[in-house]
């Protein structure tokens, strides 16, 4: 049943950037384009500086202002209608719609809880090794799911732990250190594995559109695994060490052996359904095809396979394998299907929409040569300079969002430094996704704070700790990491 108007509160912030996106905007167009610029890259910065305040403040849906791009680019002459929609069916977001609908057909039949007990029962008797247990859950799921269905999937599972270790000890209160770290561990477990996959999390997919696009380089699925596991692995390993040892570090004093109850969790869930062994077989052949494509490509170049395609494929697969064939029952129906977040779809488009004229136009030329006066810094220095903007940015900010301003922008300030752009822009899309610190940064983390039984100092505090250890380790590892795996490097 749809909401009624009034249970769509309209807060302050929203009201201001109603207000202050055009005045900007409009500002800006009766201003004369500055030297070296011409008038469709200046109306193209006006258009993306309304953008950019629409969705920081969300004075609309995110994804209704992602749609501007449509009819402003046609209105001032920046490019026609055509040119401007082209964006909007990048092959990258047919990737995110295939994994999109191989997820929810992994949720249909309820294959992501019973790999979610799995791993928990397999996990150590301590409270800081079951806390590794559903971070290391949590991660997995979300290389395939979006990390919010991953922390809802999650959720409920890490209430279970924790009442039921209150109920073995009568005084101990539902909000302890252990409750605290395992609701956190679940948050940012979800958002670190979003970074392994290129269907992980959306600022993945929106980079490779954007060099596909720019630059004509393809990152592959199995490539981009290769690429993120140093990032995936450090970052979920920071995550639990400042958890248990800098935050929590009386943790290990608190006592109880949960595997017994995630094994009677998986033992209810029954054997395995047919549904879940043939999703499961689904599964296996897309990720397989994934991994293999480039080897399957040199052998047998007139298939010529992409990852787009395989992922649409084992989502076609899911309607055409029968659960019940008498009854006309699949693994997958369309108002299951009818569930994907089409909005995250258009976001993808308007991004890089966006970031096409930000690029043809001159406007990423022109802001990446005014960086030039930072040649003269370290590179590594520079690096840490951006990814620190970006992570403390994006905890008020959108990542999707995010990563559809500064991809065009820093492509061309890596350029006019001399340096490689992959070398910018893989550290900044992977920094976008590392927001702990405030309950609205990302939807894991406003799922947890939902609960009541975190503060937002606590989650600011444990927050702070682990934005700085990104900071560090994205620079440190993008530094020797990103040449080693894109060699030669761009021009």
């Amino acid at each position: 049943m749809a909401k009624s108007i009034a249970e769509y509160p309209y807060h302050r912030r929203q009201y201001i950037g109603l207000i202050l996106g055009p005045l900007v905007m409009v500002s800006l167009l009766l201003l004369p384009s500055p030297a070296g610029l011409d008038i469709e890259g200046w109306q193209t910065a006006a258009v993306a500086l309304l953008m950019a305040i629409w969705w920081i403040t969300e004075a609309l849906p995110i994804p209704v202002t992602a749609l501007l791009p449509l009819v402003l680019f046609p209105l001032f002459g920046i490019a026609d209608i055509r040119e401007a929609a082209i964006p909007y069916a990048n092959p990258l977001i047919f990737l995110f719609m295939g994994g999109f609908i191989i997820a929810l057909g992994m949720q249909r039949c309820g294959l992501h809880r019973r790999l979610a007990y799995f791993i928990l029962s397999h996990m150590g008797a301590s409270p800081a090794a079951t806390l590794g247990g559903f971070m290391a859950a949590s991660a997995f799921l979300s290389l395939w799911i979006s990390n919010t269905a991953t922390a809802m999937l999650m959720l409920p599972i890490a209430i279970s732990v924790i009442e039921g270790l209150r109920a073995t000890k009568e005084s101990a209160p539902l909000s302890s250190p252990f409750a605290v770290a395992l609701l956190l561990g679940t948050a940012y477990g979800a958002s670190i594995g979003g970074l392994g996959t290129l269907v992980g999390t959306a600022p993945n997919a929106l980079l490779a559109g954007f060099v596909l696009e720019t630059y004509g380089l393809q990152l592959g699925f199995a490539e981009w695994m290769l690429l993120a596991a140093p990032f995936l692995l450090v970052l979920l390993t920071l995550a639990w060490l400042i958890l248990t040892q800098v935050v929590f570090p009386g943790l290990h004093k608190e006592h109880g052996d949960q595997r017994v109850q995630m094994r009677q969790a998986l033992k209810q869930l029954g054997p395995v359904s047919q549904a879940e062994r043939r999703v499961s077989m689904v599964f296996a052949l897309v990720a397989i095809l994934w991994l293999l494509r480039p080897l399957i490509e040199t052998m047998a170049p007139y298939l010529a396979l992409n990852d787009p395609g395989i992922a649409l494929f084992g989502a076609i697969l899911l309607f055409l394998i029968p659960i019940d064939w008498q009854r006309g029952h699949f693994l997958m129906d369309w108002p299951t299907a009818e569930q994907l977040p089409w909005g995250t779809l258009l976001l993808f488009g308007g991004g890089l929409s966006l970031a096409a004229s930000i690029s043809d136009t001159g406007l990423a030329n022109w802001l990446g040569d005014s960086f030039t006066l930072l040649s003269g810094l370290p590179p590594w220095v520079i690096l840490l300079g951006i990814v620190a903007v970006v992570i403390f940015l994006t905890e008020l900010t959108s990542n999707t969002a995010t990563t559809s301003v500064f991809l065009p922008i820093l492509g061309s300030v890596a350029l006019s430094l001399g340096q490689p752009p992959l070398q910018l822009l893989i550290p900044v899309t992977l920094a976008v996704s590392c927001a702990f610190m405030m309950p609205v940064a990302t939807p894991p983390n406003a799922i947890v704070f939902g609960t009541g039984l975190i503060s937002t100092p606590q989650m600011a505090r444990a927050g702070f700790y682990l934005n700085l250890a990104g900071m560090i380790s994205i620079t440190g590892i993008s530094y020797w990491w990103v040449p080693l795996i894109f060699s030669p490097p761009l021009p």
